[in-house]
């Protein structure tokens, strides 16, 4: 079980978060409390999966990412979580070896397709504006 990041060239724009709330408002994202969030969620979603793979048996990966909010360029992060390994011992990423160049890059393109849509950004004392459900 491993989590692997990969920091991918992208078009995207600038952003960071902490502390999952919903009663925030999302069109408002502080960088800090952004950042705590996607911090959060390998941890929780390792959980997760490892409390699937006793309830299924089954192997998982999860790909996931979006813009760097602390990177003055605005690159995607992408990070990837997978549970389950080959007769060798090795996890999808590990075991394919395109990985990184394939999967890697088509997520990294997809996103740049939802983070391209930004209607606006701009980082304004620590917060950063962009349109709703994104």
């Amino acid at each position: 079980m491993k989590e692997e990041q990969v920091v991918a060239a992208s078009t995207s724009r600038d952003g960071s978060k902490e502390g999952i709330s919903d009663d925030e408002d999302d069109s408002i994202i502080d960088p800090k409390k952004h950042q705590l969030n996607i911090k959060q969620c390998g941890p929780a979603l390792q959980h997760i999966l490892e409390y699937m793979v006793t309830k299924t048996g089954w192997a998982f990966s999860i790909i996931m990412g979006g813009p760097d909010l602390l990177d003055a360029q605005g690159k995607c992060i992408v990070t990837s979580l997978h549970v389950g390994e080959n007769k060798l011992g090795y996890n999808f990423a590990q075991a394919y070896s395109r990985f990184d160049g394939e999967v890697v890059q088509a997520y990294t393109e997809f996103l740049d397709d939802i983070f391209g849509t930004l209607l606006h950004s701009s980082i304004t004392n620590n917060i950063l504006i962009m349109r709703k459900g994104i």
